[in-house]
């Protein structure tokens, strides 16, 4: 296994559980290369085993990595999910990241779970405070700010 075979079997196969955690304003490894792993991934050991072993979670507004300086940035914890996924059997269903604007905290933020019965497309980010959204083919819009993540209208 290295970093870009999508043949997870034998990690799976193993116990290997997998959060693949992408940016969506990643500027080093751009979106379609995550999103088109995940997709090799899927063809490479089938959507139940993705189902039962892997997680991908795209987050609006983030660039290459999560931190916690610079004008924008996002922190969360990936450990505990997939501690309590290994450990205990709770698949983690969302990811809550933490957004930071020069050093400071200024809202939270939930990353965008991949599936593999469904696409996403980036709908944009607004220039004023941190309002981003990204919605999927079924319609579901994640809006954030300093009041916390909340789902949006139906597109």
């Amino acid at each position: 296994m290295n970093a870009v075979d999508p043949d997870l079997r034998k990690y799976f196969a193993r116990g290997g559980k997998l959060l693949l955690i992408g940016g969506w304003a990643d500027a080093t490894v751009l979106q379609k290369v995550a999103v088109n792993y995940y997709n090799r991934v899927v063809a490479a050991v089938g959507e139940k085993s993705v189902r039962e072993n892997m997680r991908f979670f795209m987050v609006p507004g983030m660039g290459h990595g999560p931190g916690t300086t610079g004008p924008h940035n996002f922190s969360f914890d990936a450990l505990t999910p997939i501690e309590d996924w290994k450990e205990k059997g709770k698949t983690p269903d969302q990811l809550i990241v933490s957004h930071f604007a020069d050093g400071k905290e200024v809202g939270k933020a939930a990353g965008v779970p991949v599936s593999a019965d469904r696409t996403l497309q980036r709908h944009g980010r607004s220039r004023s405070s941190n309002q981003l959204r990204v919605s999927s083919e079924i319609g579901r819009v994640l809006f954030f700010g300093p009041a916390g993540p909340r789902t949006g209208p139906t597109l």
